[in-house]
Formats: C-alpha cells, structure tokens, sequence
C-alpha cells in the first residue's frame, strides 16, 4: 500500500503546485453560472411584456366581445382596449399593427352576431394578426386568442371546454422538476467527460511521451498500484472539475427558466443527492480508467486526445437519454455511461429504483476493476510503454 500512497502523492503534488490545472478544473462553473445567470435575466426582459395594457384594432367588432374580454381579465393586471377600424382597410390595419401602433388586429365578419344568431350552416372566420417580433403584441395574442375560445364557448352552451377556467394545474417545482431530469444528467455526464480529457492525457500518454513513466515503472511498485493511484487521483481531479460545472449550473437554471424565487435543494432530499452522488461516484473513475487505457494506447498526447474524444461522443449520445424520457429496464444498468444518464434522470424526475441505482454503482465499479486490471498488465507491456 505504501507504492500506491506514493502514487497518489505524486500525483496530487503535480496538481496542486499547477495552477494552470486549478484553472482549468474551477473557472468552467464560473463562467457558466455568470453567462446562464446574464442569458436567464436577457431572455425574461425580452420575453416579459412591457405593458399589461393592449391596443386592439377591431374591424366589424362584435358587441359582445368587450363585455366578455371584462369578465375574463377581471382581478388581472391586464387590459385590452379595442379600438373600431371602420374608417381604415384591413392592409392599413394590418401595417400599424407592424409598425407597432396596435398589439393586434381583429377582424370579424361583416353583421357577425346576427349572423351567429340565425345559426350559419357554414363556418364564420375570424382573423387575428398580430407581430410575433413583439413581446406586448405576442402577448396579447395569446390573450385574444383565450378570448375568442371562451368567446366560441359562449355562443355555442351545448359545448364547453374549460369555459373561464385554467386548465394548466403544473405548480413551477412539477415544471423545475422535468427541466432538470432532461438537462442535468446529460451536463454533468458532459462536464465529468471534459475535466478528464483536460488532464488525463497529459498525465499518462504525457508522461509516456516525455519517458518520466518509465522512472514510475522501474520503481520497486506493483503496476496494479500504479494503475490505482492514477484513476483515483485523475478521478478526483475530474469530480472537482465536474462539481464546479454542475454548481454553476444549477445555481444559474432558476434564473434561466425564469424562477428566480427557485431553491433546488427544497426540491431533492438527502436520500436523492446520495443517489446521484453514488452514481457520479461511479461513473468519474469508470470515464477516466477508459480514458487512461487509450491514452496508454496511444503514442502522443495529440494521439491520446484524438482517441478520448470517441468517449466525448459515446457520452453525448447516452446523455440525450435523458432528454427522451426513457424507462430505466434492468438491461440498461448494465451499459456503461447509459446507466448513469438514465439513473440520474429518474432521481431528478422522482422516478428512481433503488435496484435499478444499485445495480448501475455496482456493474460500473465491476468495469472500473477490469479497467484497472487491463491498465496494470499495460504498464506491464514494453512493447506498449516504449
């Protein structure tokens, strides 16, 4: 055990006295909680209407339309104006809509409600513009259009659809919740990919191609030792890495999704950030024992980074799991890479098994194992190490 702690020291020692490492592994989750942080506050000022009061041309206006749009605003801070087009065609309405003059233009059909009042065998077409480049026109589209709904509902009582009622009862944490579970797993598989391909080739196909491994390896050390203190030193270097990004960006999503009030950890119990720590716990020493094979493998850094971004790839496309909503199925807990984005998924959505959790930590540490036995008879190979 001695050889193994003098691996570790070694290697801890390079990484603390490197700041440039430091950099490399902290400022990441800097930069993204300060750039998802400005994005989130840019996207809701330009996404909030600057006005709770719209301007609406109407042309042959109904006159029941105002009395209903009162009811329906009623106790809200919105108001609709509507304002008669009589005097102006519908190409004019439509530019001063365009020009920002109006939020919207509505046209009804000529003698409209004694029209609906005799019953049409034929549909009657009502017309709503407005500019989807304005937030305060969008808005009150989306308003109008409610309207119009309730409008249909009134005029025809055999049939109602949620007359006057919210139909959406998702409460904003039900909303946080399925954000998370889709975008969380697939960043952090991503960010833990990304600090071990910052320092993992360097570290051993480096190493290997300036010769100082070779000083290693002639040392009275059992090459399985030196395989161990490398994945677990490389491993907590990259969960370092990893924890800066996902700290940024979990503390900058509420802002982006618009919650700003939002406290992710009211949302999770203990029990489930353990989860997803164990899984984590996993998956790091399983990306950077892969990652320390091909870059053995390999015969210059540049070699190294070419072949780890195949992990990059494979990570990606099993982190797009996340974003599909699959079922964790027991098959599944046996992929590598695919387990964790599919368990950390069903942790972030409420959804988790604790045999589906328990069988992922337990096959990625069976292949971390095998990763380390093939490193070990690799430092072994002369053919491989010189």
């Amino acid at each position: 055990m001695r050889g193994l702690w003098t691996i570790l020291k070694k290697e801890f020692t390079r990484f603390f006295k490197d700041k440039k490492l430091w950099l490399t592994m902290l400022l990441p989750g800097v930069f993204i909680y300060a750039i998802y942080s400005v994005l989130g506050t840019v996207l809701q000022d330009q996404m909030t209407p600057s006005s709770a009061s719209y301007s609406v041309l109407t042309m042959h206006p109904s006159e029941h339309m105002e009395e209903l749009t009162a009811r329906m605003l009623a106790g809200s801070n919105y108001e609709i104006e509507y304002v008669d087009a009589a005097d102006m065609d519908g190409e004019e309405a439509k530019q001063l809509v365009k020009d920002g003059m109006f939020e919207a233009f509505l046209s009804f059909p000529e003698n409209f409600d004694s029209l609906v009042g005799e019953e049409p065998e034929t549909p009657l077409d009502v017309y709503l513009y407005y500019n989807s480049g304005d937030t305060d026109s969008s808005a009150c589209y989306s308003l109008v259009t409610e309207i119009l709904a309730s409008y249909k509902d009134e005029l025809f009582e055999p049939f109602r659809v949620n007359h006057l009622t919210a139909a959406d009862l998702a409460e904003p944490t039900d909303i946080a919740t399925m954000a998370f579970s889709m975008i969380v797993p697939y960043l952090l598989l991503i960010f833990v990919i990304s600090g071990a391909m910052s320092i993992t080739p360097e570290s051993v196909a480096g190493e290997k191609e300036r010769g100082t491994i070779a000083t290693i390896l002639v040392t009275p050390v059992r090459r399985s030792y030196v395989a161990i203190g490398k994945i677990l030193a490389l491993s907590a270097f990259s969960l370092i890495g990893a924890t800066s990004s996902f700290l940024g960006t979990v503390l900058s999503l509420p802002k982006l999704m618009g919650l700003p009030d939002f406290n992710l950890f009211d949302l999770y119990s203990f029990g489930d950030v353990f989860g997803m720590f164990l899984l984590l716990l996993s998956y790091v020493p399983f990306i950077v024992g892969l990652m320390s094979v091909l870059s053995t493998l390999a015969k210059s850094v540049k070699e190294a980074t070419s072949s780890t971004s195949v992990v990059m790839i494979l990570s990606m496309v099993c982190g797009l799991s996340s974003m599909l909503g699959l079922t964790p199925t027991l098959w599944m807990a046996f992929v590598p890479i695919l387990n964790v984005a599919v368990g950390l998924s069903a942790i972030l959505s409420g959804t988790a098994s604790f045999l589906f959790s328990a069988l992922s930590f337990g096959a990625n540490i069976v292949y971390v194992v095998l990763l380390v036995f093939l490193l070990a008879k690799l430092f072994d190979s002369e053919k491989v190490m010189l």
